[in-house]
């Protein structure tokens, strides 16, 4: 397995006030070498709408980054 940090930021209206809200959150993913990007992206927003106290489904992303998390391989 290898893991993976990422960078979103996604945008949602709040279902309570009806006011548009936005957030950026980060964090890492631990990736099986048989995952698909997509499986990958799915997650990794699944994630960042659980941080955010967004439903699921429910956020437009702004901005995604996912890479490798470790900086050097000896």
């Amino acid at each position: 397995m290898r893991t993976y940090h990422w960078l979103a930021t996604i945008q949602w209206t709040s279902p309570t006030t009806g006011l548009l809200r936005t957030q950026t959150s980060s964090g890492t993913v631990m990736v099986h070498p048989q995952s698909t990007r997509q499986e990958l992206t799915t997650d990794v927003l699944a994630q960042a709408q659980s941080l955010s106290g967004v439903p699921a489904g429910g956020c437009c992303v702004l901005f995604l980054q996912i890479e490798p998390n470790d900086l050097m391989r000896r």
